[in-house]
């Protein structure tokens, strides 16, 4: 069972997995954080607080989960590897009342979020309105570009977005006019938001 206050080390994680007879899938995009380091590193710019309603997209173990749930967050967390359920529940379970998890696609389209997951956020506001809400997560490699554009183009109420993605989708994020790496991403994205990079992972 997954500890409520204390990171997950990498032989936790592997040990957490082998229990329950699971590995990493790549064609989910799996890379599981368990690096404190870099989990501190975006906790940080994410500066959580209690009550604040957060959106994570790809929670694998758990990692993140329990410890934004720790800052008193209420946590929605879409997997869409139904084969961790399981553990994902142990890991989050002295948070029960504050933390909801979906497994499915994030996305119905590329265009669109999945209906369970925009009527979850629904209801965690008051009275069905939309809530503010921050995106932090480990985004997998093949949804990031979708999931970005879709909500800072359709979900206004979405405050900020702290995410690790790869180094070619962060260069398509901050990128400069001219550039080869500048194109509508750059430009939908920066029409929006602030771009800053918190940091690299190797």
């Amino acid at each position: 069972m997954g500890r409520a206050n204390e990171m997950q080390t990498l032989s936790e994680m592997k040990g957490l997995l082998a229990a329950h007879g699971l590995h990493p899938k790549h064609r989910h995009g799996q890379n599981f954080l368990h690096d404190a380091h870099h989990l501190t590193r975006i906790l940080d710019a994410a500066s959580p607080v209690s009550g604040e309603v957060v959106l994570e997209v790809g929670p694998g173990t758990g990692v993140l989960s329990a410890a934004l749930l720790n800052r008193g967050v209420h946590l929605l967390a879409v997997e869409i590897d139904a084969e961790l359920a399981p553990l994902l529940a142990d890991v989050t379970r002295p948070f029960n009342d504050r933390c909801t998890l979906l497994f499915g696609d994030v996305l119905a389209s590329k265009h669109r979020l999945a209906d369970p997951v925009a009527d979850a956020l629904r209801g965690m506001g008051v009275e069905g309105a939309m809530p503010p809400f921050q995106l932090v997560a480990n985004l997998p490699y093949t949804i990031a570009t979708p999931l970005i554009l879709n909500l800072v183009i359709d979900w206004p109420t979405m405050a900020g977005a702290v995410v690790m993605v790869q180094r070619e989708m962060a260069d398509r994020l901050d990128a400069t006019v001219g550039t080869a790496d500048y194109g509508p991403v750059s430009v939908i994205v920066q029409a929006t938001c602030h771009v800053a990079r918190v940091g690299e992972v190797p």
